[in-house]
């Protein structure tokens, strides 16, 4: 090969490492899902971690099984079909992370708050997983072993796989394609069919379904708690779908296989969730899967759990590294040491298991207060203001006069529109205490926050944003922006 060859590869290398790591968009000949069923599987065994079983006990532990259900898939359908019509459109057809889906909207400096929004509801995934997998390995310790510092030795563990994790995503997204057909998959469609069978086999399948929670701890408004639980969960997955939907090679294909496989397909594993923690009285799966399975079949369904954790675990580490590398100070920055510093809350997190665990619904509805009225803007923005169109060379030029600059990079009208669907979600519901307004037993506060989001800023724009000329948008009588040349791009 000659030299100027190989300096050829070794730019082209350089370039796809850098889309995949999140620096630039990646291109069409860069996607690694061009598949169904690899996608498809990819987003089930996402959305199939632990979580979903953690979910799952906490609506076993406030309904029955039967209301229980529809109230969660009502929640997270609704939510999952907007936030992927989105983003699967904006993410997989430009090849853009989900904060850079942002930029047109918030502008390009203001869309740096979506960056760590993601960062943080990252972290506090990553908490949560990492928990679990302490949690699990304490249990194991505790239970199997005789140890009696089963707390402690469950947090060596869990940083022992959350460095195992992190030396995995340093490799890149190829690896989870791998990692998730040949090793987790089989692995956890076991420990859902033993859970399954040793439910059934104890209590039998229509007892099953007879089971109720404990009227004691039964929270007032159940049903739209649950409702509420389920579109926090799903718009949870947002802040992901930017980073795995610009691997997918076509908007329908990310739209159909991630909203077929989480809202659909992880329902038998929340079930069993919702199962476990009605016949046990626990949501905490670490502490029913001994009860339901015995000593020994216990012990293997907790080194199951540890081990399911890691695909999730990989893309939530690598969702973070893509954001905070957006950030032009982080660019130069190797990807794993942005992945050990992000790991850090997490190793903090393993000593504190069980007490992160008895907040996951408050930490939902903190996901679901913030990210809901953002993705309400970015909705209206794209598809009613911009009619589905964004110029890819003004979303990467930090430049004032551009399209998406807005006044001084920040588009006001979307802050606006934001704090006060913030504002109105806390008005309905307050996530810590529990308590609501009369509002939410009708209408959940997700849903009247996102609408209150859409139509402020709706407002704002056609009434004082878009006639400024400023945004790039159709409909505006004298566009103020510049040209942008291709050599004038920068990542």
């Amino acid at each position: 090969m000659t030299e100027k060859g190989a300096a050829t590869d070794t730019a082209g290398a350089d370039f796809h490492e850098h889309a995949l790591m999140g620096r630039i968009p990646v291109l069409a000949s860069g996607r690694v899902y061009t598949r169904w069923y690899t996608w498809l599987l990819q987003s089930f065994l996402y959305g199939a971690a632990t979580w979903s079983l953690l979910s799952g006990g906490y609506i076993g532990s406030i309904l029955p099984p039967l209301q229980g259900f529809a109230a969660f898939i009502l929640g997270q359908t609704a939510a999952m079909l907007i936030l992927a019509l989105f983003t699967g459109v904006v993410s997989s057809r430009y090849g853009i992370d989900t904060a850079d889906t942002a930029r047109p909207a918030l502008g390009l400096r203001g869309a740096q708050a979506v960056r760590w929004l993601v960062f943080f509801v990252m972290m506090a995934t990553v908490v949560i997983l990492v928990s679990l997998m302490a949690a699990a390995a304490g249990q194991f310790a505790e239970q199997t072993l005789g140890m009696s510092s089963g707390a402690f030795v469950g947090g060596v563990c869990a940083l022992v796989a959350l460095g195992f994790c992190v030396v995995l995503a340093t490799i890149g997204p190829s690896i989870l394609e791998r990692v998730a057909n040949w090793i987790i998959a089989p692995l956890f469609l076991l420990l859902l069919g033993a859970l399954a069978a040793a439910l059934i086999s104890r209590y039998g399948f229509t007892e099953l379904w007879q089971l109720r929670p404990d009227p004691a701890t039964t929270p007032a408004g159940a049903y739209i708690r649950a409702v509420e639980f389920g579109i926090g969960t799903a718009f949870g997955y947002w802040v992901t779908t930017g980073a795995l939907y610009r691997l997918v090679s076509t908007p329908r294909l990310a739209i159909h296989g991630s909203v077929s496989a989480w809202a659909y397909l992880i329902l038998p594993i929340t079930a069993v969730g919702v199962f476990a923690a009605l016949a046990v009285g626990s949501a905490d799966p670490t502490t029913w899967m001994y009860e339901l399975m015995g000593p020994v079949g216990g012990a293997v369904a907790i080194l199951f759990i540890f081990i399911a954790n890691i695909t999730a675990l990989v893309v939530m580490l690598y969702v973070a590294a893509v954001s905070v590398r957006q950030s032009k100070s982080l660019m130069q920055v190797p990807s794993w040491l942005t992945m050990v510093v992000l790991a850090i809350p997490a190793v903090i997190a393993t000593f504190f298991a069980h007490e992160v665990l008895a907040n996951y619904a408050s930490i939902v509805a903190y996901i679901a207060l913030a990210t809901g009225p953002l993705v309400a803007v970015l909705t209206v923005d794209f598809f009613i203001l911009r009619r589905s169109q964004l110029d890819i060379r003004h979303i990467f030029t930090s430049k004032p006069g551009t399209k998406y600059w807005f006044w001084g990079g920040v588009n006001p009208a979307a802050l606006i529109a934001i704090a006060v669907g913030i504002a109105s979600y806390l008005a309905i519901y307050d996530p810590v205490s529990g308590e609501s307004h009369v509002v939410f037993e009708y209408l959940t506060a997700s849903a009247p926050a996102f609408v209150i989001s859409a139509v402020v800023y709706w407002v704002l724009m056609v009434a004082w944003v878009i006639p400024s000329g400023r945004g790039g948008y159709p409909s505006a009588k004298s566009p103020r922006h510049v040209e942008v040349a291709t050599n004038e791009i920068g990542f």
